[in-house]
């Protein structure tokens, strides 16, 4: 092997080969290999272990059968070189790999007279087919020799083609298929009877075993682990969250015991999850255990999480857990039973109005199939019954009243917005933020709405969308594109997935006119006020006829807080004392933030204290202390109502 080649070599380990016996091969660490990778890709493994003989046993059935189109006054062939083309692979067991090698043959050969034979050289390529057993580890790699054309390049029928990688090639297109397939491996007695899919039933049908447990000290851990193949020691935890070292057996799905009785329709689907990974990435599972076993032999490395993960292999991981995400309602609501259930549900609410028939057709399918609303409600419209956007949009642990979507509207588009998504897009996008101090738009049912009495009402004491609103959101209300990004942890012999955060990218598009709303108001009133905080403060009680008991009851502080702020120059404040205060006297962007510098703060973003109540005094003013608190409780932050608790008088 040359300098130049032997560089270029990404596994780590090289194998030579008894020229005598091609299965005769011992391993060497390839010092040319600079960075190990945690990753195998199975691809390069299968070369460099069985290089030599690929070609050897090419050579050799040339030399014995010839080539399978005659050639006139054959006398011979010699094999004077092969190469290596491309490596197909496909499915054909949980355990077994199909593996097609295009191989080119550089052959030799002679016609004529057997005493002074003609010469010509060519070449001809070759599709070497054959499997290999990951689980026993066995080679069947040489079974049958076929000459290749590309036109020919038929697949095995009805086996699912595998990357380098050794995972299912699955698009958006054949999720169906896939899902059907799985179920048909996994648990094939779901097509006898319709119903939620019998959780315990797949595991003892796959010898798995389901452990209910501590994942994580406060019991927040919100998703099922999977370990394949091998026992493995791991750090669990009791129920009163005390660490406890355990060893778990091979198959075995942990399942988070808070979330288990807490949540049951999350904890099915994160064991569904689980099923798919079983199901589908068995083989990627057994290539890296062989992997990490011959790292351990013959490189000494023990402990394979240890290494780094490079771009490609982190972009492995995300495709795997995009299969399983995607998958895992697909089996639990398999498309023959929901199509069967949808047409009793649709004759039975036809007479309902749409956003009343999504309610009840998405509610009464998730309980009968024991998963999600949410789940049920993207279900049925990825098979095409029901547009089901704006309807059913649970944001920030509660459902929000429904809305019409533009038929325009794209799937990265969104009128939604979460509080932790409102706080980094305020963050984030100085345009939105600049936008946003107009004092324009307020924060209404997870939207950020035109302040408008047309699209913005009062009942109750409660900010609400109106009618109009829900009917023409793209008149009234931002839209935002969504961008999120996902991060995926991988430990060896564990299937998982990990959301630390989501980052929200978001871009603003069709922005309605900006207002300028009681712009003579607030020039009028700043051109009138003292320059000093508590003067002004007790300017705005006395002129606008407000009591310490008024203001009290409004924002939530004390009456003795609110009198010191008036009276006391002394006083400090800190920002949400000042905040509250604003909301107690009713000030309008302009004026709030007017307030807030004479208190001596600018909210200039610096911390997420000042971001928050910056947010609040932007596009929360109109609404009550309750929400204030909700909001800034969702942050991290102290609650709004201390000063009360405290008895500050």
């Amino acid at each position: 092997m040359t300098a130049r080649t032997f560089n270029t070599v990404r596994y780590p380990l090289l194998w030579i080969v008894n020229q005598y016996d091609s299965g005769d091969a011992k391993a060497i660490p390839n010092k040319a290999c600079k960075k190990i990778r945690r990753l195998l890709k199975y691809r390069d493994w299968l070369e460099e272990r069985y290089k030599v003989s690929y070609q050897y046993e090419l050579t050799d059935y040339l030399h014995e059968y010839g080539l399978d189109e005659p050639i006139p006054d054959f006398v011979g062939l010699r094999v004077t070189k092969t190469k290596f083309r491309d490596v197909k692979f496909y499915r054909r067991s949980w355990c077994e790999v199909y593996v097609d090698v295009i191989m080119r043959a550089y052959i030799n050969v002679y016609t004529g007279d057997e005493r002074s034979p003609q010469c010509r050289k060519m070449y001809v390529d070759y599709r070497v087919r054959g499997y290999y057993d990951l689980y026993e580890r066995q080679s069947h790699l040489f079974q049958a020799f076929l000459q290749y054309r590309p036109e020919d390049d038929l697949e095995y029928e009805g086996k699912t083609p595998l990357d380098d990688y050794l995972i299912p090639v699955i698009t958006s297109d054949n999720l169906e298929e896939e899902a059907f397939s799985c179920l048909e491996e996994i648990y094939p007695y779901i097509f006898q009877r319709s119903g939620p899919l019998n959780m315990k039933a797949v595991a003892n049908e796959n010898h798995l075993k389901i452990m209910l447990t501590g994942l994580s000290p406060d019991g927040m851990g919100r998703k099922a682990r999977l370990y394949l193949f091998e026992k493995k020691g791991e750090v669990l935890y009791d129920k009163n969250g005390k660490p406890f070292t355990a060893t778990v057996p091979a198959n075995t799905i942990l399942v988070e015991r808070r979330l288990y009785y807490k949540n049951l329709l999350r904890a099915l689907n994160s064991m569904a999850h689980e099923f798919i990974h079983f199901g589908k990435h068995s083989l990627f599972e057994l290539a890296q255990e062989m992997y990490r076993e011959e790292l351990k032999e013959h490189l000494g490395i023990s402990d394979v999480n240890s290494l780094p993960m490079d771009a490609e292999e982190q972009k492995i991981i995300r495709v795997m857990e995009w299969q399983a995400k995607r998958l895992a309602p697909r089996i639990q609501m398999y498309t023959g039973h929901v199509e069967d259930k949808m047409e009793e549900l649709l004759h039975k609410y036809g007479w309902c109005d749409k956003h009343a028939m999504v309610e009840r057709v998405v509610k009464e399918l998730a309980a009968y199939f024991m998963v999600s609303r949410e789940a049920a409600k993207y279900r049925i419209q990825e098979l095409g019954y029901l547009r089901t956007d704006g309807d059913l949009v649970f944001i920030d642990d509660a459902y929000i009243p429904a809305y019409k979507i533009p038929e325009w509207l794209m799937p990265f588009e969104s009128f939604d917005l979460s509080r932790k998504e409102l706080f980094n897009a305020f963050k984030e996008d100085k345009r939105l933020r600049d936008l946003l101090h107009t004092g324009a738009f307020v924060y209404c049912e997870s939207h950020l709405c035109l302040n408008d009495p047309l699209y913005i009402e009062k009942k109750n004491g409660r900010l609400r969308l109106t009618d109009l609103a829900h009917e023409n959101m793209n008149e009234c209300c931002l839209l935002f594109a969504k961008h999120r990004v996902l991060n995926y942890d991988f430990e060896s012999g564990v299937f998982q997935d990990s959301i630390p955060e989501q980052f929200l990218k978001a871009t603003l598009s069709g922005i309605p006119e900006k207002k300028k709303r009681w712009r003579k108001f607030v020039i009028d009133t700043r051109n009138e006020l003292p320059a000093n905080f508590t003067d002004i403060v007790a300017y705005y009680i006395e002129h606008f006829g407000l009591s310490t008991r008024i203001v009290a009851d409004t924002c939530g502080l004390s009456n003795g807080t609110i009198n010191r702020c008036s009276t006391d120059r002394n006083y400090q404040p800190k920002i949400p004392v000042v905040a509250q205060l604003t909301l107690g006297l009713g000030l309008v962007p302009g004026l709030n933030d007017h307030l807030m510098h004479r208190a001596g703060y600018s909210l200039d973003g610096n911390t997420d204290e000042e971001i928050t109540f910056d947010i609040l005094l932007s596009t929360m003013y109109a609404d009550t202390i309750e929400k204030w608190d909700e909001y800034v409780r969702d942050q991290g932050l102290p609650s709004l109502f201390r000063d009360k608790k405290k008895g500050v008088k």
